[in-house]
């Protein structure tokens, strides 16, 4: 049996291993960045909503308790507001 190897097709599929391990990384790193990105965005939404609901809690900061009671339901996000737990109907 005979093995058909050719040199220059395997130089190029090395190379072609290279470039998608490359490729690769610079996608992962790209996500990451985004991921980091997306996070901070949060925390500084976060933190501006915080100092507003201290500024004015009466009607700022009612409007943001009202809205975190309505939309979170695990138990554990409600938890750390000190919101009731929802019970199933």
């Amino acid at each position: 049996m005979q093995t058909d190897t050719n040199p220059q097709m395997e130089k190029l599929l090395r190379r072609r291993a290279v470039i998608d391990a490359t490729l690769n990384r610079i996608q992962a790193r790209k996500r990451s960045d985004s991921r980091k990105k997306d996070t901070r965005r949060k925390i500084l939404i976060g933190a501006v909503i915080m100092q507003e609901m201290k500024n004015d809690p009466l009607n700022f900061g009612a409007w943001v308790n009202n809205l975190l009671s309505e939309r979170l339901t695990k138990s554990r996000d409600r938890d750390l507001f000190n919101f009731p737990t929802i019970t199933p109907e």
